[in-house]
């Protein structure tokens, strides 16, 4: 991106003579076409593979995961880095093994409060290898 050139009337300290004299300054740094444009294909690239990995993983979970029913005991509420509320339900099922699980997933996060409530059933869809690795679903009231 080139920087922004702006024409202005500069005084000069030359001999405090105080005359005005004109001539162009960058507001921003002048940057090499290509470099920009090299670092935008890479920033676009990250982006696009985190995008796909998090994609596959939540795929994968739906695909190869194993379904149990679990029960909201917890709302945790985090605030982001661009201040914004998030839920994250808290959790509790037992593993096919009967290990008991208790944890909060990203897949699962909302800024919805109402989504879960504490003592809600959900169907939970669990990464048997990684337990906090799931999807919860609330369950509705039949």
């Amino acid at each position: 991106m080139k920087g922004i050139q702006v024409r202005a009337m500069r005084k000069t300290n030359r001999k405090n003579t105080g005359y005005l004299k004109a001539g162009t300054f960058s507001i921003l740094p002048v940057m090499d076409t290509e470099s920009d444009l090299i670092f935008g294909a890479v920033a676009l690239l990250v982006i696009i593979i985190v995008i796909v990995w998090f994609h596959h993983r939540r795929q994968r979970l739906h695909t190869k995961g194993v379904i149990t029913t679990g029960e909201v005991i917890n709302i945790e509420q985090r605030v982001t880095r661009r201040y914004d509320t998030v839920y994250h339900p808290v959790v509790c099922f037992f593993m096919e093994d009967g290990r008991v699980v208790v944890t909060w997933s990203w897949f699962s996060s909302t800024k919805d409060a109402a989504a879960f409530s504490v003592g809600d059933q959900v169907e939970v869809t669990y990464n048997p290898k990684i337990p906090d690795e799931f999807i919860a679903k609330k369950i509705p009231h039949r």
